[in-house]
C-alpha cells in the first residue's frame, strides 16, 4: 500500500493545482471521479515502487500513464494534457484505498480560492526553475546525486520476486533521467553514456543478490541486459570526436565503472564484457591509458585474461595478444566474435589471419566443452555466418577450408556451398559420401551443374544412392533406385564406358534375381538384360 504521508502529499499537490471555482476544473473533477467510480482506471502492478503505470478506458480511448511517487511534477499521461482527469483519476483511485474521494472533493470545493491557487502556483514555478537549474550543473558528484535519485525507485526485492518486472523498474529509471537531463548537446550526449554505466555498476553489485539458475536469467533477466549493452553501444557511437577536455573528469569515473564491470566472471558477464570493450575500444582511446588498464590486470582470472587479450589487439601488440588468447583458450572462442568484427572493420588482412589460426588452433577442444550436437551446430554456423558476412570467406579461403574441414560435421553446409561456389566439385562429392549423403538428398541444380561439368565424378554418388535404394526392399525404393540407374547409364554412354555400365547392370540382375518387386521396376524402366 501506498503511504499515508505521500497520498496526503499527492492530496495537497491537486488542491494547489485544482481552482474548486473555475468551471474547467469543477468539470475535470468530475470526469475523472466518474473513471474512478466506474473502474475505469487499471494498474499493471501495483508493488510498493516509486513508479507505478497505470490504463485508464475513458469513453473507450485508452490511455496510459505512469505516476511518479517521488516527484509527483514527473507524473505523465499519454494524452499529453497537463493535470488531465486521467492522472486525477489514478489519484483518485490510489487515495479511495486508505481514504474518502467524496470528502476529500467537499474539502476542496469549501478551502480553494482563485487567489491563494495563484500564489501555489507561483512557488511551484519557482521550485521547478530552481529544480532546473540543478540540472544545469556538469559535476560527476552532480550527476551521481541526480542518478541515484533516479535509482530510488529500483527495489531488488521485487525482481526476486516477480523477474519480468525489472523492464518495470528500468522504465522508471530511464523515465526519471530523461528529465534530468542537460542542455547542452555535448554533454547531453555525455550523459546519456554515463548513466546507463551508472545504472550497469549499480545492477553489478544488485545482480549478485538475486538468486536465478541461469535457465531463468535467460528467461527473464538477460533480455534487458541486452537492451542495456546496446542502449551503451548508441551513447558511444553517438559521442562527438575529439571529446572534450571537460568530458575528462566524468571518463575518470567512467573507466573505474568499467574496471568493476569485469570483476566478477558470472552469467551476467559477457553483457558487461561487451560493454567494457567497446567503451575502451572507442573512448578511453589514450595508449598510456590502455597500458595502465593492463598494469591492473595482472591476477589471472579470466576476465583480466580476455580483457588483456583485447588491449593488447588495440595496442597492435599481436604477439602478447597470441599469449593471452591461448590462455583464456577455450572458452575465449563465446567472446571472439566481436574482435572477428572489429578487426573486419579495419580491414586489416594479415591480422585477420592470424586471429584465425587462433581460432582454428582452440575449435576443437572448444567444440567438446558444448554438451550436445545441436550446440555445437549452432555455434559453428553462428561463427561461419559472421566470416561470410564480413567477406572472411572469400579474402581467406584456405583457412576457411581449412576451419571449416576440421569442424564437420557441424560445418557441412557453409563447407557444402565453399567447394561448390570454388567448383572443387570432387571434394564436393567426397564430403557428400563422407556425410552418408545419397543424390535424392541433394540439390537439383548442383547436381545438374555438376553433371555437365564433370560427370565422372557424380558416378560414386549415383552407385552409393542405387544400392542404397534397392536395400530398403520396397516398391518406392526400387523406383528411385531405377531412376538413379538412368542417370548412371547417361553417365556412362557420355563417357564412352557402356561396357563398365553393362557390367554393373548385370552383375546388379544377379545380385537382385530374388527380388521380384525390383526385377519388376527393372523391366517397367526397360532395362532388363538376358544373361547367358
Amino acid at each position: 500500500m501506498i503511504r499515508a504521508v505521500v497520498l496526503d502529499e499527492w492530496a495537497t499537490y491537486w488542491e494547489e493545482r485544482l481552482d474548486s471555482s473555475d468551471v474547467k476544473d469543477q468539470q475535470k473533477v468530475n470526469r475523472a471521479f466518474y473513471l474512478y467510480h466506474k473502474r475505469h482506471v487499471q494498474w499493471s502492478d501495483e508493488h510498493e515502487s516509486l513508479f507505478l503505470k497505470f490504463y485508464v478506458d475513458d469513453y473507450g480511448t485508452k490511455f496510459t500513464g505512469s505516476i511518479d511517487v517521488d516527484d509527483f511534477y514527473l507524473s505523465r499521461c499519454d494524452c499529453k494534457e497537463p493535470d488531465c482527469p486521467h492522472l486525477l483519476a489514478a489519484f483518485f483511485s490510489l487515495y479511495s484505498r486508505s481514504k474518502s474521494v467524496t470528502r476529500w472533493i467537499e474539502e476542496w470545493k469549501k478551502s480553494r480560492s482563485t487567489t491563494n491557487i495563484f500564489s501555489q502556483l507561483q512557488r511551484a514555478s519557482t521550485l521547478l526553475k530552481q529544480k532546473e537549474q540543478r540540472f544545469r550543473s556538469h559535476s560527476v558528484e552532480a550527476w551521481n546525486e541526480r542518478l541515484t535519485e533516479a535509482f530510488a525507485t529500483f527495489d531488488s526485492a521485487v525482481v526476486q520476486k516477480n523477474p519480468y518486472l525489472l523492464m518495470n523498474l528500468l522504465d522508471s529509471y530511464f523515465l526519471r533521467i530523461r528529465q534530468t537531463e542537460p542542455v547542452e548537446e555535448e554533454m547531453k550526449k555525455l550523459y546519456r553514456l554515463y548513466s546507463v554505466c551508472w545504472l550497469l555498476h549499480q545492477l553489478r553489485e544488485e545482480t549478485r543478490t538475486w538468486n536465478f539458475s541461469k535457465n531463468e536469467l535467460e528467461r527473464s533477466v538477460f533480455s534487458h541486459f541486452h537492451y542495456l549493452v546496446e542502449m551503451a553501444e548508441k551513447a558511444v557511437n553517438n559521442l562527438p570526436h575529439p571529446l572534450p577536455f571537460s568530458f575528462d573528469p566524468f571518463l575518470s569515473e567512467l573507466r573505474t565503472w568499467a574496471r568493476d564491470f569485469i570483476a566478477w566472471d558470472d552469467d551476467l558477464f559477457p553483457f558487461y564484457f561487451d560493454v567494457y570493450r567497446f567503451l575502451w575500444t572507442d573512448v578511453f582511446t589514450k595508449a598510456t591509458w590502455r597500458q595502465e588498464e593492463m598494469e591492473t590486470l595482472q591476477d589471472l582470472r579470466m576476465p583480466n585474461i580476455l580483457a588483456n587479450v583485447h588491449h593488447s589487439l588495440l595496442l597492435k601488440n599481436d604477439d602478447l595478444a597470441e599469449k593471452f588468447f591461448s590462455l583464456a583458450a577455450p572458452d575465449v572462442l563465446y567472446y571472439v566474435s566481436w574482435w572477428i568484427e572489429w578487426l573486419a572493420s579495419l580491414n586489416d588482412s594479415k591480422r585477420m589471419s592470424r586471429l584465425l589460426t587462433w581460432i582454428e588452433h582452440s575449435l576443437e577442444p572448444f567444440l567438446q566443452t558444448l554438451e550436445t550436437n545441436y550446440l555445437r551446430t549452432r555455434y559453428i554456423q553462428s561463427l561461419l555466418q559472421q566470416f561470410k558476412r564480413y567477406g572472411i570467406v572469400n579474402e581467406h579461403p584456405k583457412q576457411m577450408e581449412r576451419l571449416m574441414r576440421v569442424t564437420l560435421p557441424y560445418s557441412y553446409y557453409h563447407y557444402s556451398d565453399l567447394l561448390y561456389e570454388q567448383g572443387a566439385y570432387q571434394q564436393w562429392v567426397e564430403l557428400q559420401l563422407y556425410m552418408g549423403h545419397r543424390a535424392d538428398d541433394l540439390p537439383t541444380e548442383e547436381l545438374r551443374t555438376i553433371q555437365k561439368e564433370a560427370p565422372e565424378l557424380l558416378l560414386p554418388l549415383y552407385h552409393d544412392t542405387v544400392h542404397y535404394h534397392v536395400n530398403q526392399r520396397t516398391r518406392q525404393h526400387y523406383k528411385l533406385a531405377v531412376k538413379y540407374i538412368k542417370k548412371l547409364h547417361t553417365i556412362y554412354k557420355k563417357l564412352k564406358r557402356l561396357d563398365q555400365w553393362e557390367l554393373f547392370l548385370t552383375t546388379l540382375q544377379e545380385e537382385t534375381k530374388r527380388l521380384r518387386a525390383f526385377q519388376e521396376e527393372l523391366e517397367r524402366g526397360k532395362l532388363t538384360h538376358v544373361n547367358g
